[in-house]
């Protein structure tokens, strides 16, 4: 499964210019990341993959071809405040709408609607109105729902800024999921410490502009491509190229560590 943008422009209609030709293909089975500060376009790039506003030029193909009248349907997106999506009387209603809406039978709905809330903490809550949840609450319900959607394609905005650790704990738990299912995930964010911790791809994003795209290895070890864009270099590919400066950048804490120990390791052995 691949989606492919190819230079998709959007102009508000008091004249704002949103994005800028914009080419990106995401895959199934890999992780996007639209790394770019506020204003980058990233939202409205968002908003236009999910079908959610037309692109005023360029085009949009799954696996090269135009999007059907059911695309929606096998779309599902987080939008950056969570409480403006959430429609339902109650908690288990708003997590079992998409399944419902698939024309999935009562029992498999049953079934979805309680492992998404099971898996996201959320069974006290499920009788819960959503008008009286915290915004990290919310944040939840809305993951849930996706998850008990099961799109074939996944798209968060800046999923994690109303989680707590816990919850950011298992949003990357049910992202990896998604990837190893095969599913297009792309994720919207000016965090780049979480880009290093689950993406594959990244396009760095500027005034509407994709202004580079590689791999998560060649796109955010570039400190300076991301300072120009307005980003603040992720943490540990710059402790990787101080303690490490002749070895290829690491990404992940875990790996840098195992690494690191590798040379204490070697320097003893050498010593001894």
């Amino acid at each position: 499964m691949r989606l492919t943008l190819k230079n998709v422009a959007y102009i508000y209609p008091d004249g704002t210019v949103a994005l800028r030709g914009v080419d990106l293909e995401a895959k199934g089975g890999e992780i996007t990341f639209l790394l770019g500060e506020n204003g980058s376009g990233k939202t409205t790039l968002m908003l236009i993959v999910a079908g959610l506003l037309d692109p005023t030029g360029g085009r949009i193909l799954l696996d090269d071809a135009p999007l059907g009248r059911d695309y929606r349907r096998s779309c599902g997106i987080m939008l950056q405040d969570p409480r403006d999506q959430l429609i339902g009387s109650s908690v288990w209603e708003d997590v079992s709408l998409a399944p419902k809406q698939l024309g999935l039978d009562d029992d498999t709905v049953e079934e979805r609607t309680r492992e998404a809330l099971r898996f996201f903490g959320l069974e006290e809550l499920s009788y819960k109105s959503p008008l009286r949840l915290s915004r990290g609450q919310a944040a939840r319900v809305v993951l849930a729902g996706l998850l008990a959607h099961d799109p074939d394609i996944l798209l968060l905005d800046e999923p994690w800024t109303s989680l707590d650790e816990d919850g950011v704990r298992r949003l990357l738990e049910m992202v990896r999921m998604f990837r190893e299912k095969g599913r297009i995930v792309i994720i919207s964010s000016q965090n780049s410490d979480m880009a290093c911790e689950v993406a594959d791809m990244v396009h760095l994003m500027k005034r509407g502009e994709i202004v580079v795209s590689g791999t998560a290895g060649e796109v955010l070890s570039r400190v300076d491509l991301m300072r120009e864009a307005g980003i603040r270099p992720a943490i540990v590919p710059l402790i990787s190229r101080v303690l490490l400066p002749s070895d290829p950048v690491e990404l992940k804490l875990e790996s840098l560590l195992n690494r690191l120990k590798r040379c204490f390791q070697s320097d003893e052995a050498g010593s001894g």
